[in-house]
C-alpha cells in the first residue's frame, strides 16, 4: 500500500470548518486504500496569538517555557483533528514529538532535527492508525520541547517521510501550487507544475513563503518524492524533480521571488579571524539563525557583510551589541527596511548580459539597487522596501514570465493530491 505523509497547516486550517474539510479529504484517501500519516501545525493565527500573550507579559522570558507554550499550538490541531476524524469513523491518533520519536538538537526557537525514531508511527502504521503528529516541534537530550522556527511543520513532514521511506511527501496549501511570482503581488504569475528540486531550493531561500527553506533542503538531501498540494480545489499541484533533465547551457529566467524586511550589517576593523570571526561565527550559530555572509580581507583588517530577516536581526540585537561593546576596533553598520528581490533561473552566471538586463528592468523603474549577489541559480537585488512590489512586477514582466511555457512533463495520477 502506497504511504502518504501528509502536512496541512496555516491557511488550510483557518478555522474548525476547514479543519473538518481536511478530515473528510483524509477520509476520502484512507477509503482509497493509502496509509496516511498526518502532520499538523497551529491552526492560523493560534501561534501569533501565543506570542501576544507573551509580549503582554513580559518583554523576556524563559527560552524552555516559551516553546513549551508556542507547541500547545500544534497540540491543540492535532487533538481536533483526531476528534474530527474519529467522528467519520476513522481511527487516529496523536502523537506529539518525544511520542513520535523526533529528537533535535536542543536549540530553543530555532531547533534542527538530528534523528528520528519512527517506531512507535510504524506501530500505528500498522494497527491502521493515522498518527497524527504535532509539527514545528522536537526534543532535546533532556526532552524540553524546542520548536523549529517557523514553517517548521513543513520540516517535520519531509523528515517523518525520509524516515519512513513514504511514496511521497505531500504540503497542503491554500493556492494551487508554486508559481512564477507571488500572485498577490502579480496577478499575472503562472502556476509551475514540475520543478527541479535545486530551483525549489532557490526559491525557498530568496523568499519564497510556501515552503521552508529548511525543509526543501531536507527534501534534496535524502531525494524525498515531494508535492505541494492544493487544499480545496482539485489540481496536481507542483511536483519537485531530481533529474538533470534540466541542466542546460542556456540561460534561463523561470522565476521571481522576493523576501520582505530584510537588514543588512556590514562589518568593518575585523583584526583576527580567530578572536573577532570565529567569536562572532560562534555567537550566531548557537541560535540557530540563516545569516548569508561573504568574507573578505583588506589590507590587516577583515570585513564581514550580512543579510539577515528582520526576525533574526531581533533576536541577534541584544547579542551583537554586547560583542561590539568589547571589540571598540570594529566598526558596524547597520541598513533596515530593506527587501531582497531575486530572478532564479539555470546558468544565470553564465551570460552576464543577465546581470545587465536586471540592473536596466530597475534602472527603468527607477529603483536604486543597493547590494547585487549573483550565483548559477539566482540573481539577486537588496531594495528599499518600499519598491519589493514593483521590482517584482517589473522583473517578472521584464523576463516574460507571463508568458513563458512551464517546464512540464506528463503528469502521472498514481497518488491523489
Amino acid at each position: 500500500m502506497v504511504l502518504l505523509v501528509q502536512k496541512y497547516g496555516g491557511g488550510s486550517l483557518t478555522d474548525l470548518s476547514k479543519l473538518e474539510t481536511v478530515a473528510k479529504k483524509v477520509k476520502c484517501h484512507v477509503d482509497s486504500g493509502y496509509r496516511i500519516v498526518l502532520v499538523l501545525s497551529a491552526l492560523q493565527g493560534e501561534t501569533d496569538r501565543l506570542i501576544g500573550l507573551v509580549n503582554l507579559l513580559t518583554p523576556s522570558c524563559p527560552q524552555r517555557e516559551y516553546d513549551a507554550l508556542l507547541a500547545t499550538g500544534e497540540q491543540a490541531a492535532a487533538c481536533l483533528m483526531v476528534m474530527a476524524l474519529s467522528r467519520l469513523g476513522v481511527r487516529a491518533q496523536t502523537l506529539n514529538a518525544w511520542q513520535a520519536g523526533i529528537y533535535g538538537d536542543g536549540v530553543h526557537s530555532r531547533a534542527s532535527i538530528h534523528r528520528i525514531d519512527a517506531s512507535r508511527i510504524q506501530t500505528c502504521i500498522d494497527a491502521e492508525v493515522i498518527p497524527v503528529i504535532t509539527g514545528f516541534q522536537a526534543v532535546g537530550d533532556d526532552l524540553s520541547v524546542t520548536t523549529l522556527g517557523r514553517g517548521g511543520s513543513d520540516t517535520t513532514a519531509v523528515a517523518l517521510a525520509a524516515a519512513l521511506g513514504a511514496d511521497e511527501c505531500q504540503v497542503y496549501v491554500d493556492v494551487p501550487g508554486i508559481f512564477t511570482a507571488d500572485p498577490k503581488v502579480d496577478a499575472s504569475a503562472r502556476l509551475i507544475h514540475r520543478v527541479p528540486i535545486a530551483q525549489m531550493l532557490a526559491y525557498a531561500n530568496l523568499g519564497a513563503k510556501v515552503m521552508q527553506k529548511r525543509a526543501v533542503a531536507c527534501a534534496a538531501k535524502y531525494r524525498v518524492p515531494l508535492r505541494i498540494c492544493p487544499t480545496f480545489i482539485e489540481g496536481p499541484g507542483t511536483v519537485m524533480e531530481y533529474e538533470n533533465d534540466h541542466v542546460i547551457e542556456k540561460t534561463l529566467a523561470t522565476a521571481v521571488a522576493h523576501a520582505n524586511q530584510q537588514v543588512v550589517m556590514q562589518l568593518s576593523g575585523l583584526r583576527s579571524l580567530q578572536s573577532d570571526v570565529t567569536d562572532l561565527y560562534e555567537l550566531i550559530g548557537s541560535y540557530g539563525c540563516d545569516i548569508e555572509h561573504t568574507l573578505r580581507q583588506s589590507h590587516d583588517d577583515y570585513h564581514l557583510d550580512c543579510v539577515m530577516s528582520g526576525d533574526d536581526h531581533q533576536l541577534l540585537k541584544s547579542q551583537f551589541e554586547r560583542w561590539l561593546a568589547c571589540r571598540t576596533h570594529v566598526q558596524c553598520r547597520t541598513t533596515q527596511n530593506l527587501a531582497r528581490v531575486s530572478v532564479i533561473g539555470f546558468s544565470m552566471v553564465k551570460d552576464i548580459a543577465m546581470t545587465r538586463e536586471v540592473v536596466n528592468c530597475c534602472r527603468r523603474a527607477n529603483i536604486q539597487v543597493r547590494y547585487l549577489f549573483a550565483t548559477d541559480n539566482a540573481i539577486s537585488i537588496i531594495i528599499d522596501q518600499a519598491y519589493v512590489e514593483l521590482g517584482v512586477r517589473s522583473l517578472h514582466q521584464h523576463f516574460s514570465l507571463d508568458k513563458q511555457q512551464a517546464v512540464t512533463t506528463a503528469h502521472a495520477e498514481l497518488i491523489p493530491a
